[in-house]
């Protein structure tokens, strides 16, 4: 099993995925090998180098071991038997959260059941594009685990499930109910999901241009990195971890600070 303490920094945005595949790792085996091949694939695609190389590198050697223990498991048959198995597997955490929440039993951990019911089912991407009522959850989790978490941390009454809102995940083994035909969008989230967040690599760049005006002009490379240490200050909220959250945003200000207006 990959050790999560030598995750390179690059590679933070997988961590979630590795997570939840190593807490699942005895009830669903299948799972948890599919939350590692989707962490894998999303650490592919930005270039890793280095030790990050090495890590997923490490991590594809565990893939290939994983993936000859559970030959001849019936969820492993073929890509449309695999994303049924995880999509249904995910569907019960977020029942798990939408229930206690609907029952006006809300509270800390139906926030973080919201956050890791939308991880488990952007597992399903792995198997191509998300199907519809699938990104529709994820993005009600969020919004609603984000809402859930604010009115904790201020103090505040728990917000009211909104009345015209996602209906409750089909029950395994049950038929599908289809969707309504419309479904309000959950309002925006401050910051966009760190799920959704390939980070990009700082690089050493020249001084930026200063524009007419005499202001600096803003360098797409220090937006970029900004972006990036703000997103994973969002991601390591998710998990109440406060003093890598506010590290992550003091680098955030290190890159712009030279930009502030005088």
């Amino acid at each position: 099993m990959v050790d999560l303490g030598a995750l390179p920094d690059e590679l933070r945005h997988i961590q979630p995925y590795l997570q939840r595949g190593q807490e699942v790792a005895a009830a669903d085996p299948v799972v948890a090998y599919f939350c590692k091949y989707y962490a894998a694939r999303q650490a592919i695609a930005v270039g890793a180098a280095g030790a990050a190389e090495q890590f997923v590198a490490a991590l594809l050697d565990e893939l290939e071991a994983g993936k000859a223990q559970l030959q001849g498991a019936p969820a492993m048959a073929n890509d449309e038997a695999a994303a049924r198995h995880c999509t249904v597997f995910a569907l019960r955490i977020f029942a798990r959260a939408d229930t206690k929440d609907r029952e006006a039993r809300t509270d800390k951990t139906t926030a973080r059941n919201f956050i890791v019911a939308s991880q488990f089912l952007q597992v399903v991407a792995a198997f191509g594009d998300l199907p519809p009522d699938t990104a529709e959850k994820i993005r009600y989790a969020k919004w609603r685990a984000a809402e859930i978490l604010r009115a904790v941390r201020e103090g505040h009454m728990l917000p009211s499930v909104p009345r015209n809102r996602l209906p409750a995940p089909d029950a395994p083994g049950q038929p599908h109910q289809p969707h309504q035909p419309h479904q309000p969008t959950p309002p925006p989230l401050s910051q966009p999901a760190p799920a959704a967040f390939v980070p990009v690599p700082a690089a050493s760049v020249p001084a930026p241009a200063v524009g007419d005006d005499g202001e600096l002009a803003l360098d797409p490379a220090d937006a970029k990195a900004a972006q990036k240490f703000a997103r994973w200050a969002i991601s390591a909220l998710e998990y109440d971890d406060v003093d890598t959250a506010v590290t992550n945003l003091q680098k955030a200000i290190d890159v712009l600070a030279r930009y502030r207006s005088r």
